[in-house]
């Protein structure tokens, strides 16, 4: 990101070759007005002064968009993991939120169950990702939903998901069934008012992953262990 009235390659006014480009334009404009030609000095400060305050935005990149759509993320210089031959794992932050996303093979559900602990949190939580959103403690099985229309549902702080899209009901056999569309990935956003600005550790558990042939299976990252999100960008070292 450059400044409009300044050469590219200066950071801020006070760098060395933005003084030199200060100093060259003071030369000129009191040039002009020592030879009374004060319309082109006057015109030429407004000119030089009124866009520094402008930061020129067209070559900044947009943070991802919660959509299921991983692929933004190659250009944002996002960590990248592939897992295996079906999902690649990317993690982006910025000073205020985390974003993770990872992909999936075609028709596959991909549900989540992410544990997460960090300093911020007086005890670790599972984000849960399916049809609906969810959270709970993560070391307190009682505290999981046990019916789709729980109350535990939907009641979610400081995070966000695409969630598995319902498209409706197939009434053409003896049982109706839900009918879903699936996403090309599963992706999450946290905010770090509610995870801190410190490091977060994260386990994902990855379900109903959908091979080639029709089966299914399930993936934890990492392996073994947590993963972890580094301090969120600027915060001091401890």
């Amino acid at each position: 990101m450059t400044f409009l009235s300044v050469p590219v390659g200066c950071p801020s006014l006070t760098s060395g070759t933005c003084l030199l480009f200060l100093l060259t334009a003071h030369s000129c404009v009191s040039f002009a007005w020592s030879m009374r030609v004060r319309p082109i000095a006057i015109l030429f400060l407004v000119a030089l002064w009124m866009p520094v305050s402008v930061q020129a935005t067209d070559r900044a990149l947009a943070p991802p968009m919660v959509d299921g759509d991983c692929s933004e993320y190659a250009a944002l210089g996002a960590l990248r993991q592939v897992v295996d031959a079906n999902v690649t794992l990317s993690v982006y932050q910025d000073r205020h939120y985390v974003w993770i996303c990872y992909t999936l093979p075609r028709d596959t559900f991909g549900l989540l169950d992410m544990r997460v602990e960090s300093g911020a949190l007086a005890k670790p939580m599972n984000l849960h990702v399916s049809a609906q959103l969810g959270e709970w403690p993560a070391d307190e099985p009682d505290a999981v939903p046990q019916m789709p229309d729980s109350d535990t549902w939907w009641r979610t702080r400081g995070w966000v998901a695409n969630w598995q899209w319902f498209h409706g009901v197939d009434a053409s056999g003896p049982t109706p069934k839900a009918r879903f569309v699936y996403a090309h990935g599963r992706e999450l956003q946290l905010s770090r008012a509610r995870f801190g600005s410190d490091p977060i550790y994260v386990v994902l558990n990855i379900a109903r992953i959908r091979r080639a042939d029709g089966s299914e299976y399930s993936l934890r990252i990492p392996k073994s262990g947590r993963m972890t999100i580094p301090a969120a960008i600027g915060t001091p070292q401890h």
